[in-house]
């Protein structure tokens, strides 16, 4: 990537808002940090923890999506089965570790997805939710939409997060925290939260891991959202793989050439 590229990237990241600007809320709580980059499944990973745990759940973006209000009762850390005792709270963030200012008793969990798929879907989101964001920004560049072609607009914004997926994957590689792949939970969604349950709070009863995950299907959350009436989800497909759908031979190339060596140590297969 040119340095022109990677300038004009770092100027415009700085005016993202800090992802654990609400986490001062949750000291004196015994917090599970989940991490992760947008759209890696942390979310999806923190509601199966939560229910199985019986802890609360919060998120540092802010106030919870409206379409996923529905879901808070489940989340409340007050559901009648028994669940672990060694933490108070689970907190969902998209910061970096590296972010976290660490309290005796908190842990740390971060959750990666395969980078091209998470710029993929990142992009399709970003599309999507432009006609509901009513930010002077994002109605602006709803306008411009219309005037820059659909490639170029997929070639600019999916290298852009993808050097911010990069970026903060390395910092959590380097700080050597328990890292969970979204691609094994969602090939085996059980047997992975019963395996992390079981890492964070050895005690903690097991029986519960299959009512989580099918509570927190994609398919019964969004039927939790239109029961609401609260409006259409922005989660997509949900599935491995969708990238092939959309990568160019070029964006595949471009991907492969900068961050071939950080999908291998994460597990992950090169492109062919």
């Amino acid at each position: 990537m040119s340095f022109v590229t990677d300038l004009i990237i770092s100027i415009i990241a700085r005016f993202r808002r800090a992802p654990l600007s609400t986490a001062a809320q949750h000291r004196g709580d015994r917090t599970i940090y989940m991490c992760g980059y947008p759209i890696s499944g942390n979310s999806w990973a923190s509601f199966m923890l939560s229910y199985m745990l019986n802890v609360r759940y919060d998120t540092a973006d802010g106030e919870m999506s409206p379409k996923r209000r529905p879901l808070m009762p489940l989340l409340s850390g007050t559901n009648p089965h028994q669940g672990g005792k060694r933490f108070d709270s689970i907190l969902k963030n998209h910061g970096s570790p590296e972010d976290v200012d660490l309290r005796p008793g908190d842990a740390i969990v971060y959750i990666v997805r395969d980078g091209r798929d998470v710029v993929n879907s990142y992009f399709h989101r970003f599309e999507k939710m432009l006609q509901y964001d009513n930010r002077r920004s994002r109605r602006i560049a709803a306008r411009l939409r219309g005037l820059v072609p659909t490639r170029i607009r997929y070639w600019a914004i999916t290298r852009y997060f993808a050097v911010l997926w990069a970026r903060q994957v390395e910092e959590a590689l380097k700080m050597d925290v328990p890292i969970v792949r979204y691609e094994d939970v969602l090939e085996n969604p059980q047997a992975e939260i019963e395996r992390l349950v079981t890492f964070l709070d050895p005690e903690a009863p097991l029986e519960s891991s299959a009512k989580a995950v099918e509570l927190f299907t994609l398919e019964n959350m969004r039927a939790s959202v239109r029961k609401s009436g609260a409006g259409p989800m922005t989660d997509r497909v949900g599935r491995a793989g969708n990238w092939k759908e959309y990568f160019t031979p070029r964006d595949v190339k471009w991907f492969d050439t900068r961050y071939g060596d950080l999908m291998q140590r994460l597990g992950y297969d090169q492109p062919i």
